[in-house]
This record gives C-alpha cells, structure tokens and sequence, in this order.
C-alpha cells in the first residue's frame, strides 16, 4: 500500500512503523472498510530518526469506528 506513496525504501522503515501499517490495515478489513494511504494519513504521519521512519499520532483525535447505538446504550 505505502511503496507507491513514499520517498523512502521499504528497508528503511522501523518495525514499529510497519506494525502500525498493519494494524491500521487490519482495523479496517475488521470493519469491511478499505485500507488507503489518506485513510491512513488522517491518523498518522510520517516521522524519521536516526535515518529510519515510523509513523506518529496526528495530533487531532480522529475515530474511524463509529459506535452502534446499542453499544452507547448499554443494550
């Protein structure tokens, strides 16, 4: 998903990062939802250290699941 979208090899990216990629792909097939590159950029952005990337928390909480009204209400 992310290959086509980067500058940076795939080498490159911390295990953090890509645990990260996973689990938001993971959320979304949970949720019969397709897994996209803005879907993901509304939640995280890209950040580099010591010449590796990981992805960070936007720093606006987004929800990508919305509650059903039996699970607010208790029934």
């Amino acid at each position: 998903m992310f290959c086509y979208f980067t500058t940076f090899h795939i080498s490159q990216l911390s295990p953090t990062g890509m645990v990260r990629i996973r689990h938001f792909e993971f959320v979304c097939r949970s949720q019969g939802d397709e897994s996209t590159v803005d879907k993901f950029r509304v939640f995280y952005q890209l950040q580099s250290n010591l010449g590796f990337f990981s992805f960070a928390l936007c720093a606006v909480k987004k929800i990508l699941i919305t509650p059903t009204r039996a699970s607010t209400t208790g029934r």
